[in-house]
């Protein structure tokens, strides 16, 4: 199922591990064990969650007292309590001082947020992923890369009113040559490509080389989109980009 979430950054980890050291994971697990709202079902017997999940994510079980997900109040799917029962995932990483929330729909992960600020200081807050600077890595140095872009949106200014944006999908789209890396100044060129100085990424999906599927899609709105059965892969990018 996809999964549309944020990523965070918390000071409450304490000071930085050094290398080579476990990061205190537990820290923050306390303090999602503090919410009555949130219970851990990451070991639970019986709970369907992706295979072979790595220990750095959690899944926890929220209840909201009203529905998040456009429900018929009538015929769905309470609790004995009258609350609303919604799956979250949260993937901590001490090391980086990051933290991801992310559910089925984006009012589910904002309510979940929300909640848990409500009980826990420092609050996070929200972290950009750096998608311009890792759409010009991926598509600057092909040659060493794991993974190819298969969405891409962008602001493109130089174009005035006649272009502002555009958004290109395929399974290999750096591989298309329609992105001109040179020191060509304009625009436009006679090779009927777009120069990439003249291009703002705003977001990118990716999926790896040894893969035709997508895995998961980066905002720099702070916005993470993945499917749960593709939580492998997305964490191999984490350690990728060291978020």
């Amino acid at each position: 199922m996809k999964q549309f979430g944020f990523l965070f950054s918390w000071s409450g980890f304490g000071p930085e591990v050094p290398s080579g050291q476990e990061p205190p994971f537990d820290e923050f697990s306390k303090r999602l064990n503090e919410v009555p709202q949130f219970t851990d079902i990451t070991d639970r017997h019986g709970v369907a969650r992706p295979k072979d999940m790595p220990s750095s994510w959690r899944l926890l079980s929220f209840r909201s007292p009203k529905p998040l997900a456009g429900e018929d109040l009538e015929n769905s799917k309470r609790l004995d309590s009258g609350d609303f029962p919604y799956h979250v995932y949260v993937r901590i990483n001490a090391q980086a001082g990051t933290i991801i929330f992310a559910a089925r729909r984006y009012s589910i992960t904002e309510a979940a947020v929300m909640t848990f600020h409500t009980y826990t200081v420092p609050k996070m807050k929200r972290r950009n992923v750096r998608v311009a600077e890792l759409a010009e890595r991926l598509l600057t140095k092909r040659t060493t890369t794991d993974y190819f872009i298969t969405f891409l949106s962008a602001d493109v200014p130089g174009y005035g009113e006649a272009l502002r944006s555009l958004s290109l999908e395929g399974e290999d789209i750096a591989g298309t040559g329609f992105f001109l890396l040179g020191e060509e100044t304009e625009p436009t060129s006679t090779k009927g490509g777009l120069q990439y100085a003249n291009f703002n990424a705003k977001r990118i999906g990716l999926r790896p080389v040894t893969s035709r599927n997508e895995f998961g899609r980066f905002g720099a709105d702070n916005r993470v989109e993945f499917s749960d059965d593709s939580i492998g892969s997305l964490e191999e990018f984490f350690s990728f980009v060291n978020v």
